[in-house]
């Protein structure tokens, strides 16, 4: 079971969720589900990028030059 629904007065919601003024005083639906959110897995991104560590190093060298200059 990934999802649970049920009707509950919106007044005893309120201080858990923000209920908009049209709902109060009424009975709504609420549902809850687990989270779909996979785990991020690193490996799956290996070899994405196409730069060498060399250009890498010198790239964050040269922004780092900028920071220094515009910091003055």
């Amino acid at each position: 079971m990934n999802k649970y629904t049920v009707v509950v007065p919106a007044d005893k919601l309120q201080g858990v969720i923000p209920i908009p003024s049209e709902f109060q005083h009424k009975d709504v639906e609420v549902s809850i589900s687990l989270s779909q959110r996979e785990k991020f897995d690193p490996r799956k991104y290996r070899g994405a990028g196409k730069a060498t560590r060399e250009e890498i190093d010198r790239e964050l060298e040269r922004m780092r030059g900028e920071w220094g200059r515009h910091g003055k």
